[in-house]
């Protein structure tokens, strides 16, 4: 299990705690796991959609990510994967460091599970297509808007300056 930190630490993101796990079952699938447990009634959630869809900017709410990659030159090109409490989603494709994004056409999302109480919310989603076969780094990040309106960014690590969930350096779970 790894532990979510937050990039800048307020009352906010003091109240709640993330845990990840992930688990790549094939070559071609990785099983995501986020548990958010703590004062969750300040996160907002978006409900379940009765049918997910595909959608852009799911950051500007709360959306659980994972990004990978074969190597962790800037260089090397990789992957983002967003995941809302909805179920919507989507899949990026980058050439290198925050260049040449297009919508992966080889990766499927899917928020298998989602189950709340009162101090906890958990999330399981798939991950699965070719675009995972040479998969050998990964970083784990989450956006939380609460329910004052801020946003948070939570990540295994945040080596740079700013809030930046592109840099490899972050990308520290092995496949």
């Amino acid at each position: 299990m790894n532990l979510l930190k937050p990039f800048a630490e307020n009352p906010l993101t003091r109240s709640i705690s993330i845990e990840t796990t992930s688990q790549k079952t094939t070559p071609t699938e990785l099983i995501l796991e986020f548990t958010i447990r703590g004062d969750i009634g300040q996160v907002c959630f978006a409900e379940s959609s009765l049918v997910a869809a595909r959608r852009d900017e799911l950051w500007k709410h709360t959306c659980l990510e994972c990004f990978f990659s074969t190597g962790l030159e800037e260089s090397a090109p990789y992957f983002e994967v967003n995941c809302a409490p909805s179920g919507d989603w989507n899949a990026y494709a980058f050439s290198s460091y925050r260049q040449g994004m297009t919508p992966s056409q080889n990766l499927g999302v899917k928020l298998t599970h989602r189950e709340s109480s009162e101090n906890e919310a958990f999330f399981r989603i798939s991950v699965s297509g070719d675009d995972l076969l040479h998969a050998r780094h990964l970083g784990m990040t989450a956006v939380i808007e609460f329910t004052d309106g801020t946003r948070s960014f939570f990540a295994l690590a945040h080596p740079g300056p700013q809030a930046d969930f592109h840099l490899k350096k972050s990308f520290s779970i092995s496949l």
